[in-house]
């Protein structure tokens, strides 16, 4: 199915039927069998983080989150080069939103939100419909900077700091928030993005020091690990991450002052850039994933007139489909 492409395992090929069921085969009848039901970040987690982010409805593809500033909570989705929208929340102003993944662990994919008393809650999506589970409360000191399966165990977590610079990452156990620390940061680092950028079928984030010293930081067996990949002058900004090459692994995307877009991919042991498009500044990055359903990530860009574009790389060359127009009330998570 569109998405989750079939991988090998040994002499058999693992692949996803449209209910997300997992199955292997040596290609005999006699020789196919169910292994288990998984849905979005679970198969994610299997490919090596080629299914879709975002993904609310189940279908495989991307979904866009957007909310306008009455509170309204919609989730759209490119359809034939047009997107459709579903409201699926009314927030107030005291929420605000810290990323998406199957936080609880049952399949689901929900979003993350805060409220300005701290309470952490998940919001999944049903039949149009929004339930909220809180799994944590946080104080003020605390900043979330990332989510992914940094654990390796299917299911997505929170990365969190504190002012002083310590770094944990936040797992729903039970419904509760469990915490472990990976490190402690000084002021001159900062969180750029997050993916499985060494295909490791985890997640693991990516952090930018004030001289553009860029590091990957890997947990894993209870230790974190760096991995310098490269140095960016202050002419580059971080403006996305995803497999937009179709590598089955992560890449980051970068933009110059030019509006020069390029893709760095660590691989081999060292990064390798790719140019894949320019923009100009009237184009701002408001996300990335499967939207087209390719089974590699899309780009998504806003210009100054609301128009929303998916950028694919494909082929040797980038593709635009302009999906919808928002007016300024209108902002992305």
């Amino acid at each position: 199915m569109d998405g989750f492409p079939a991988i090998a395992n040994g002499n058999d090929l693992i692949f996803a039927d449209a209910n997300y069921t997992l199955w292997a085969t040596d290609g005999t009848a006699g020789g196919t069998h169910q292994l288990t039901t998984f849905v979005s970040s679970d198969v994610r987690a299997l490919t090596n983080g080629v299914a879709a982010r975002y993904e609310f409805d189940g279908d495989g593809r991307s979904d866009l989150l957007i909310q306008n500033t009455s509170g309204a909570v919609v989730v759209g989705e490119a359809v034939n080069g047009q997107a459709a929208f579903t409201v699926v929340a009314d927030l107030g102003p005291e929420w605000s939103f810290h990323g998406a993944g199957d936080f609880l662990g049952d399949g689901a994919e929900g979003f993350l939100i805060q409220n300005s008393a701290g309470a952490v809650d998940v919001g999944e999506v049903s039949g149009g419909q929004t339930t909220y589970t809180q799994v944590a409360s946080l104080g003020s000191e605390w900043s979330f900077v990332g989510t992914g399966d940094f654990l390796g165990d299917g299911k997505s977590d929170f990365l969190i700091e504190n002012t002083s610079g310590d770094v944990f990452i936040g797992e729903v156990v039970s419904g509760e928030a469990a915490y472990t620390g990976v490190v402690a940061l000084g002021s001159e680092w900062s969180f750029v993005g997050t993916g499985d950028f060494l295909g490791e079928g985890h997640d693991q984030f990516m952090i930018e020091n004030t001289s553009g010293d860029v590091f990957i930081g890997d947990y894993a067996n209870g230790q974190i690990a760096f991995t310098g990949v490269t140095g960016l002058g202050s002419e580059w900004k971080f403006v996305g991450t995803g497999d937009y090459l179709g590598e089955g692994h992560d890449q980051f995307l970068i933009e110059n002052s030019a509006g020069a877009i390029v893709v760095g991919d660590w691989s081999g042991g060292a990064v390798n850039f790719t140019q894949i498009a320019s923009l100009g500044p009237e184009w701002t990055f408001v996300g990335s994933g499967d939207y087209l359903g390719e089974g590699h990530d899309e780009f998504l860009v806003e210009n100054a007139s609301g128009a929303v574009d998916i950028g694919d790389w494909t082929g040797g060359a980038i593709h635009y489909t302009q999906v919808t127009g928002l007016g300024s009330e209108w902002a992305f998570h």
